[in-house]
């Protein structure tokens, strides 16, 4: 049987062996990695370890020669090495080598036939490493994952090969890793052909010793730094090409996490080895002989690798959100063992937004309560529960401290009333005994036992990844059909086939169906009959769900500046995460207004996005900001480029008022119009900004402290995507002198009354205003 290449460029390889010779393989599970999946076309660092998910295929294309390959635009900055899956499809040896920029190490030893293995090597400064491949038609790199700080690779690897065989050695890396303290080594195996050899943390007991190839291994190190290693020719040599000071701890004997059975692929579930840890990714130690075949894969993942090992080597493989991946074997004699021997630590993912959702006893959730829950953490909100029968002033404490809210079928619209109507937050709901109150229809609505709802509407947000047409949303269910008129600000993004309004979303400010305004986003879902079950909807279904919540809080982008350390501004939304430059982490990260704040001198500080941000045609612009005076030259606060960034201006400025902002948020030249009236300049005092803006109508609003400070006209067009930059804007000089707090970008013009209600909350938390679609 031939497997066919997957559309994600996972390598994918014929089934070999058969007959009474095929021998069996078990794993031994010898280390864990916590890590945060992180897709390719988006890679935030979260721990030492990180994976992509799908693997990004890096195989160069020049053949017998080191070459650079460049993995900047996956990687983050920062980045300290990769973690690659080595596939050769080839029928015959092949020579393999890999090494950092600027080393003089030229390790190119052979890969057996038609066999993978796993592999690390350091990256320089500008996110490269260099590949040897003999052939790079049928042997091929998968970027499977990269290094953070906490592990760190040498430009030279450290000979540490042994002079003794045929037993256990002490390996001692302590002179090799000078004030730093390493916990755990990692090694390249060379020259092994035919050759035994063994690696084990120093003091174990395990004693697994096998023949392999060209491969490398991580093990971890006793409290001297030391391993032991084992061969049994001193032509099988050991190469330290770097170390682990942080992010795992690795266990002295291994954890045998051998599949029971062959030929399918197994969940290997780990959530019992690290304890009060959670693993994102595994360290496998895998032996094999001969033709046998063996795949390790994240559970889920699409990728189906399943070659020879010949016969030992080490695999690297991402988990899921339950520590569990899956392995695949042909053989089952017992002849080979995996084993755990440590787990290494995440770093908790910081939620993308926080969530209230509303339930009828926080203390007993039914089952379909649960499900919402677990799904939502899932999409990594922080979810808050509430009593549906609490208190409006406890629901008004929750609002403030969230960013949208949730209310399920099961909540009893008399308990909950009208507690969230006045919500400044994207409210989604699904309680159809809810619609009149939040002022959709005027009436109740009925129910409509179907599976399929028809787009009418796939340029809203929510409905952008659909066709016009019926779209299944899940299995045969109730679900709410709304028959009367529906408030005149409503947008109806789909129907039922059989007619009746099923899908509706409401925009802050749009009219109700008594003729107020929305206070913010209101989408009401066809899901939630009265006996709905949320395990029955499709993929289709849940991304309607998880759009609406994205819809209903969505920022493009926010920088809370409250890590109080490091070289990384994280962006907790859109993953446009700034690296600092030309500032020092140990004195710029100050007391902001909210938190932390990042201090910037005026003179070259500035933080920086890998990737580019593309400002939206209309949108939001929030942040607090404190200068210690009036600016001696002006300052760009933050911008892309000088058609989209915010000035803090000086004397004899043709812009707006001295020591005012200007707005340049479409706008390039001379701008007079979008701009302050007055100055913002007494020293040490935080103030509130906003800034609307609308390219369709040229529309602009500014707001200080919460105040409708100025409004009117003007030309505006969007500029194209580019790097952005806080401090200053990309490609200028003109750096900024002050403190800035709390930076937050939508695609929203946001009404007064919302802005205002932000800057009275700003006392708690100032989140109010994310009231926008992230896209």
């Amino acid at each position: 049987m031939v497997k066919t290449r997957n559309a994600s460029k996972v390598r994918v390889s014929p089934r070999w062996g058969g007959g009474a010779n095929r021998l069996s393989f078990r794993y031994v599970l010898f280390g864990v990695i916590l890590a945060a999946a992180m897709a390719p076309q988006r890679a935030v660092a979260q721990d030492v370890f990180n994976y992509l998910d799908p693997p990004v295929e890096v195989t160069p294309g020049p053949e017998d020669t080191w070459t650079n390959v460049d993995v900047s635009g996956t990687v983050p900055a920062g980045a300290t090495g990769v973690i690659l899956h080595i596939v050769s499809e080839a029928g015959d040896d092949r020579n393999v080598g890999l090494r950092k920029p600027g080393s003089t190490d030229n390790r190119t030893e052979l890969m057996y036939p038609e066999t993978h293995i796993w592999a690390m090597a350091g990256l320089d400064g500008s996110g490269v490493f260099q590949a040897y491949l003999e052939n790079t038609s049928d042997v091929h790199l998968l970027l499977v994952g990269y290094t953070m700080a906490g592990a760190t690779f040498f430009t030279n690897a450290v000979d540490k090969s042994l002079s003794s065989t045929n037993t256990w050695v002490d390996i001692d890396i302590s002179a090799d890793t000078g004030a730093d303290t390493a916990i755990g080594v990692i090694v390249e195996i060379d020259g092994a052909w035919e050759k035994n050899w063994g690696l084990r943390m120093n003091g174990s007991t395990d004693t697994r010793v096998m023949h392999g190839r060209h491969t490398w291994a991580i093990i971890g190190v006793d409290g001297s730094e030391k391993f032991e290693g084992y061969v049994t020719s001193t032509s099988a040599d050991f190469f330290v090409i770097g170390y682990i000071t942080d992010g795992a701890t690795f266990l002295a004997n291994a954890v045998d996490k051998t599949p029971s059975v062959k030929d399918s692929w197994e969940d290997i579930d780990l959530s019992s080895d690290t304890g009060a840890d959670t693993a994102g990714g595994a360290f496998f130690q895998v032996i094999g002989n001969d033709n046998g075949e063996v795949g390790l894969r994240k559970k889920g993942a699409a990728e189906d690798e399943q070659w020879r090992v010949r016969d030992y080597c080490w695999g690297i493989v991402q988990v899921d959100a339950d520590e569990v991946l899956q392995g695949i074997i042909d053989r089952d004699d017992g002849d080979n063992e995996f084993f755990l021997v440590g787990y290494s630590h995440q770093t908790a993912a910081p939620s993308i937004a926080d969530l209230l959702l509303v339930v009828g006893d926080p203390a007993n959730l039914t089952t379909q309560e649960t499900a919402r829950k677990t799904q939502f953490e899932t999409w990594n909100y922080a979810v808050t529960l509430i009593d549906e029968s609490d208190t409006q002033a406890n629901y008004d404490t929750a609002v403030a401290a969230n960013d949208v809210a949730y209310v399920p079928e099961e909540v009893a619209s008399s308990n909950l009333s009208s507690k969230l109507v006045s919500a400044s937050i994207g409210v989604i709901v699904e309680e159809s005994e809810c619609y009149d109150e939040f002022g959709l229809t005027a009436t109740s609505v009925t129910m409509e036992i179907e599976t399929d709802i028809t787009i009418l509407d796939y340029d809203h947000y929510i409905t952008k990844p659909f066709v016009a047409g019926n779209l299944a949303i899940c299995s045969l269910q109730d679900m709410n059909k709304v028959t009367s008129s529906v408030a005149r600000g409503g947008q109806v993004l789909a129907d039922w086939p059989l007619g009746g309004h099923a899908l509706i979303a409401i925009d802050a400010d749009a009219r109700l169906i008594d003729g107020t305004k929305a206070i913010g986003r209101r989408v009401f879902l066809p899901i939630g009959g009265d006996s709905f079950d949320w395990n029955a909807l499709t993929a289709d279904g849940l991304t309607i769900v998880q759009r609406s919540l994205e819809w209903g809080w969505g920022l493009m982008a926010h920088w809370k500046l409250d890590e109080t350390a490091g070289a990384i501004a994280v962006d907790s939304i859109g993953g446009y995460d700034a690296t600092l430059t030309s500032m020092d982490p140990g004195t710029d990260w100050m007391d902001g207004r909210i938190d932390g704040g990042l201090d910037f001198d005026g003179i070259n500080d500035r933080a920086i996005t890998a990737g580019a941000f593309t400002p939206p045609a209309q949108g939001t612009v929030l942040f607090w900001m404190k200068t210690p005076g009036a600016p001696a030259a002006q300052g760009q606060i933050f911008g892309l480029d000088n058609a989209w960034e915010v000035r803090h201006v000086t004397l004899g400025t043709p812009d707006g008022i001295p020591y005012g902002l200007v707005f340049d948020l479409g706008i390039s030249g001379v701008n007079t119009q979008f701009v302050t009236t007055t100055t913002l300049d007494a020293a040490n005092l935080w103030y509130f900004v906003a800034a609307t803006y609308d390219t369709a109508d040229g529309s602009y609003a500014v707001y200080l402290d919460g105040e409708l400070h100025k409004s009117g006209t003007a030309a505006l067009t969007m500029p194209t995507g580019n790097q952005f930059t806080i401090g200053a804007r990309t490609g200028s000089s003109n750096y900024f002198t002050g403190e800035v707090d709390d930076l937050r970008i939508s695609n929203r013009p946001m009404g007064a009354d919302e802005i205002a209600a932000l800057y009275a909350q700003s006392g708690v938390r100032a989140v109010r205003w994310q009231e926008t679609a992230p896209f």
